[in-house]
């Protein structure tokens, strides 16, 4: 590890596993130690923050995407000072909207009829960018969603849905922050990158062509390069 790098945190969304970074990770592996923290085993975001920081070297640079995000903003209200720098990609700041919260009661009634598969296949649309949706990278998602199962994805959804609205913290978040939202997100807006990126006092936004929600898995070669650049700047620790 070099003398300017610390060991970097990586934590992804529902129905996603570790192997959301597997293309990624060797770029990563260069600079220093990668953990992968468990999003699976707790029922609030909070407590999968605590568990985060509990498994978490003292200090780390945290990368997140999606329901991570959420997660990290639970991290910097309780131990902001373990937190270096941040990547915060393809996420929200607000909490659900009445609208959001009918679609998760939708996919948490789906999961109980017994249609777990069917949930994968109604969110790759809003998942994956137009060049990704048939073939491995919709494979990949397919089987990550069977290795979480329907217990942990309905852990997942209720924790989602009672989380509070992060946008009054985004103000007092003192980390530099690199935002990333990929051109055909389904999810995240660039009304929401416009939100972060000019809210977080010192933050930059990026745009990631080509790419849906899944940036690491469609374009893993610019996600990787993105973060390394922004982690490594030269011009501030």
């Amino acid at each position: 590890m070099s003398a300017e790098a610390l060991p970097l945190v990586l934590v992804h969304s529902q129905l996603l596993t570790a192997e959301l970074w597997r293309a990624v990770r060797p770029a990563f592996e260069t600079r220093g130690p990668v953990h992968c923290a468990d999003v699976t085993r707790d029922e609030t975001i909070g407590g999968m923050a605590e568990r985060l920081l509990a498994d978490a070297p003292e200090r780390f640079d945290l990368v997140a995407l999606g329901m991570g995000g959420f997660i990290a903003f639970a991290a910097l209200r309780e131990a902001p000072e373990r937190i270096r720098h941040l990547v915060l990609t393809s996420t929200l700041p607000e909490a659900d909207s009445d609208a959001q919260t009918r679609r998760r009661a939708g996919y948490s009634a789906m999961v109980e009829r017994g249609e777990f598969d069917a949930v994968a296949e109604e969110r790759i649309p809003l998942l994956l960018g137009r060049e990704a949706r048939d073939g491995d990278i919709a494979a990949a998602v397919r089987e990550m969603a069977r290795a979480v199962g329907p217990e942990a994805f309905l852990r997942q959804q209720s924790a989602i849905m009672a989380r509070p609205d992060s946008t009054p913290m985004l103000a007092g978040i003192v980390q530099p922050t690199l935002v990333l939202r990929g051109e055909e997100d389904g999810i995240m807006s660039d009304a929401h990158l416009e939100i972060l990126s000019g809210t977080i006092p010192n933050a930059r936004g990026f745009v990631v062509p080509h790419s849906g929600h899944l940036i690491p898995l469609e374009r893993p070669e610019a996600f990787a390069d993105a973060v390394i650049t922004w982690l490594d700047r030269k011009d501030r620790v």
